[in-house]
């Protein structure tokens, strides 16, 4: 009897041995396969990555078949991305949200403001294929006894059966806030509400800018305690408002020593319609399972629910 059970025990470990082996032969079968098609978001021969960023296509690098025009990424020789299209350090690509971060270096500075009327910033250049994101950025001004404001360059919205890229282009002041305080201990809230920091909204459609201030000084009798103001635009979440900001080089130091403010883009394969792009056979959505999708300035492609991927290859959509 002795000798049977463990015979059976012996029969049922062994079982146990082989079902393990066909499992992990299984799982290691498919995750390989799912790895292979999570990564293949470049073209077939283009490099994927620069650093540590992903450059999925219709962005890319190296041969002009690795991307589309506008979306030519530079790779440092250390290893940083550039968006060609606005000379800014790339920092993420978001294929499914259209969404692009880049480092904004461009940030107004005026300082002794009560000896000088205005200060124009630097000019930021986008791109047809990109608008700065409305939802995800927000426009702010540090400093005392200031209006800072922002020029920009606004593209009407295209019609929905149009074959134009755009109609109409404008330039000119489409954000502004003003801060204020009397002396460098007055701004003790660490909200944006005025006193040492303001914010606003910028607008839909905003395709190129540059921040710039107007001194208002002598209207509310204040004086600039911090030396210099400072505006700009970036990532919502980016800036948190310390009082201690409006102290001479305080910001400078704490905010603009290392890397920029984020920046959000979001961008268009096509200034086209869906329609448009699928009447001149021009539509750029390569897999059979990906989306057309229509937003103010053009279109883009995604995956459906239930796959994910690159829906701007053959194949790139995965189930």
């Amino acid at each position: 009897m002795s000798f049977l059970i463990q015979a059976w025990s012996t029969l049922i470990t062994g079982k146990k041995k082989l079902l393990l082996a066909v499992a992990a032969t299984l799982i290691l079968q498919f995750s390989t396969a799912t790895d292979g098609a999570g990564t293949s978001l470049a073209r077939n021969g283009c490099p994927d990555k620069c650093g540590n960023v992903s450059i999925p296509y219709p962005f890319g690098m190296g041969k002009a078949v690795c991307f589309l025009e506008g979306f030519e990424v530079n790779c440092t020789s250390d290893n940083v991305p550039v968006l060609n299209s606005t000379g800014t350090r790339l920092l993420e690509i978001n294929l499914t949200s259209g969404e692009a971060r880049v480092e904004n270096k461009n940030i107004s500075v005026a300082c002794n403001l009560s000896h000088e009327k205005s200060s124009d910033g630097p000019f930021l250049p986008i791109g047809r294929s990109f608008m700065v994101s409305r939802t995800k950025n927000i426009f702010t001004a540090v400093g005392c006894s200031t209006i800072a404001l922002i020029a920009g360059d606004i593209l009407t919205p295209i019609m929905e059966d149009s074959t134009e890229e755009y109609t109409h282009r404008r330039f000119y002041r489409v954000s502004a806030c003003g801060v204020f305080c009397f002396d460098d201990s007055s701004s003790s809230k660490t909200d944006c509400s005025g006193r040492g920091c303001c914010q606003s909204e910028i607008p839909t459609n905003l395709r190129s800018f540059y921040p710039w201030f107007d001194n208002y000084d002598n209207a509310i009798g204040g004086q600039n305690f911090t030396n210099c103001s400072y505006a700009f635009v970036a990532e919502s979440d980016w800036f948190q408002f310390d009082p201690n900001y409006v102290k001479p080089h305080v910001f400078e130091k704490e905010k603009l020593s290392g890397q920029r403010p984020p920046l959000v883009l979001d961008w268009v394969v096509d200034n086209t319609t869906c329609d448009a792009a699928t009447k001149m056979g021009s539509s750029l959505c390569a897999d059979t399972n990906s989306v057309c999708v229509n937003v103010t300035s053009g279109h883009r492609c995604i995956c459906p629910t239930g796959y994910e991927g690159n829906p701007y290859l053959i194949g790139g959509c995965q189930g």
